[in-house]
């Protein structure tokens, strides 16, 4: 039984630790793309509805992972997967805000990429397009936030399983249909900005990137926080090109700088090299040039006086 408690406390503190490290981890790279994306918007300027759609979905990521975080302490951590009954109704509460943070950062990151097509595109058509694709996430995520509180009554009872509550009938069918409708607006995000793209008069390998980069929405399909951080980051990611091009300034600064070096090398040693050859055919041949003497006189005289006759 000794052995047994200690693997169980063994296997906690690995787990403990591993949660830790994972919400830290994923909040440093939230922070770190959206100051990325804030530095890059400095230079080329702001468009404040996308970029305080991209603060919003950040702030939803920490109240999610200090969620998660705060579950550790109430039993996140057992490996046995029990609860003891005076952490059960915390634990299930705060789980239930972790939930409501995860379904708002994921529609305020879908915000950022649709606000960022709307401003960036001037075609009446796809900007109409656009709006039309803005109205539709944000009436679904009206919708998500009635079911999500009122699909039982009282809410308490979610969390307080001492409380009789009733529940709307099929809600693991509603769970599903609602997963669904998530994943179809995801792949639609990615979607709506590629007909664009490819109409532009860019190179192909231009369009690729481009592409590439806003595709990066269909990605989020993940899972909890991880879903919510890929598609933070994704949104921010198309707004890079200053920083982009700001790094690429820098190796192909470096690279001239390289190449101006051995070019600087290569000509040092051709004219030493051309410098030798020509001592040594001084030795057998006699240049001469013409200098003036007095006012009419052209004399031909050798660069060695001391051969002179």
């Amino acid at each position: 039984m000794a052995v047994t408690e200690q693997e169980a406390a063994k296997s906690s503190h690995t787990h403990l630790v591993m949660v830790i490290l994972v919400v830290c981890f994923a909040l440093c790279v939230s922070l770190l793309f959206v100051a990325l994306r804030f530095w890059c918007r400095c230079i080329i300027g702001f468009s404040y509805w996308d970029d305080a759609a991209a603060v919003m979905a950040l702030l939803c990521i920490v109240g999610m992972g200090s969620c998660i975080l705060t579950l550790v302490p109430l039993g996140l951590n057992d490996p046995t997967g029990t609860l003891p009954e005076n952490k059960t109704t915390p634990f299930y509460k705060c789980t239930y805000i972790a939930a409501f943070f995860y379904k708002e950062g994921l529609f305020w990151a879908k915000m950022t990429f649709l606000l960022l097509y709307y401003k960036i595109v001037t075609l009446s058509y796809w900007r109409s397009v656009y709006l039309g694709a803005i109205m539709v996430v944000v009436l679904w995520n009206i919708c998500q936030i009635l079911i999500f509180f009122l699909q039982c009554a009282p809410l308490e009872a979610v969390w307080n399983r001492n409380l009789r509550m009733k529940c709307v009938a099929n809600r693991l069918e509603l769970a599903y249909v609602c997963a669904g409708i998530n994943i179809l607006t995801d792949l639609v995000v990615a979607i709506l900005p590629l007909p664009v793209i490819w109409r532009l008069n860019l190179r192909r390998s231009q369009k690729v990137a481009l592409s590439a980069a806003f595709g990066l929405g269909c990605l989020p399909q993940l899972w909890a926080l991880a879903e919510v951080i890929s598609a933070l980051v994704c949104a921010c990611i198309p707004t890079f090109k200053p920083l982009v091009s700001k790094i690429n300034a820098i190796i192909i600064g470096r690279r001239r700088n390289t190449t101006e070096f051995v070019l600087e090398e290569h000509r040092s040693d051709v004219e030493f090299n051309t410098g030798n050859i020509r001592n040594n055919e001084g030795l057998s041949e006699k240049p001469t040039h013409s200098r003036v003497y007095g006012s009419e006189t052209l004399v031909a005289v050798e660069q060695y006086p001391w051969q002179l006759n």
